[in-house]
């Protein structure tokens, strides 16, 4: 499966446009702003990248079984993830 990044830039102004449309729950913002702190002051993020990786993985997995109605194996290696659960 082949995935296209596409970068956008996230202003304040559309934080505060996402808080007044209530798409963020508070809890949301508290992260968030942790999110943008650590990583405007180099200090290290509360979840690792890894984790986001992980938990991204394993959702595209889940997707996948639910689509196929098969178990979908989800394996690590030394250097990450290897898994193809959009195939």
């Amino acid at each position: 499966m082949s995935v296209q990044i596409v970068k956008y830039r996230l202003t304040v102004n559309d934080y505060h446009r996402m808080a007044q449309a209530e798409i963020l729950s508070e809890d949301d913002r508290v992260e968030l702003e942790a999110l943008l702190g650590a990583i405007r002051n180099g200090d290290p993020t509360l979840v690792d990248f890894d984790e986001y990786v992980l938990t991204t993985l394993a959702t595209f997995a889940v997707e996948k079984s639910l689509r196929t109605n098969e178990p979908v194996a989800i394996s690590l290696d030394n250097s990450g993830c290897s898994q193809d659960p959009g195939g």
